[in-house]
């Protein structure tokens, strides 16, 4: 029987195995461990559902699989793990995306550590393909300024309070497009 993790990992995956085992480790490897990781294979026509298989198998306490045989597109699966994840929090964690060790760790302090807040980010790094660091992407808090020429916030790598979530309608599914300003919005307050 699974205990009742604080966080709720999700990692939708649409051919894109080549970066699944990196990310998945990501997670696997955070200091923190109290959390469960749902992985939804997204149609994929590649290796990515025997790369889930193979986690699954490994860490069957902790990583469960939804596997659609169709897409059924970003904000509708959101829900859907919205709807059954088991975590005071939730993020998402894109196939092509991983974590550092601590991140979890350190997002999970400061969401406990502040009252009311609905959630809680990083900085991003953009990397090559060998993990090479070509950039970072430094975000203010949201409103705090002028955000025109700003980059969409993201959805991804963001750790949000599944109940603030839930209070908010959860995902807008008539959204096509990234998750981030749809949801900060909603939370901004």
């Amino acid at each position: 029987m699974k205990s009742k993790p604080l966080v709720t990992l999700y990692i939708p995956c649409r051919n894109y195995g080549k970066y699944l085992t990196q990310s998945i480790n990501s997670v696997i490897n955070q200091v923190y461990k109290n959390w469960e990781l749902i992985i939804i294979n997204e149609g994929s026509s590649d290796d990515t559902i025997e790369i889930i298989n193979k986690f699954q198998k490994k860490f069957p306490e902790k990583i469960d699989l939804i596997d659609n045989k169709e897409p059924v597109g970003l904000q509708k699966l959101a829900n859907k793990v919205l709807s059954i994840a088991n975590g005071k929090y939730l993020m998402r964690l894109d196939a092509d995306d991983w974590l550092d060790e601590s991140a979890i760790f350190l997002m999970v302090n400061k969401l406990e550590g502040t009252n009311n807040a609905g959630l809680v980010y990083g900085n991003y790094y953009y990397t090559d393909q060998d993990g090479k660091i070509l950039d970072v992407e430094f975000k203010d808090r949201l409103l705090d300024k002028d955000i025109a020429g700003q980059l969409p916030p993201h959805g991804a790598c963001t750790l949000f309070s599944t109940r603030a979530l839930k209070n908010v309608g959860g995902y807008s599914e008539n959204v096509n497009a990234q998750d981030g300003w749809d949801l900060w919005y909603k939370l901004a307050d």
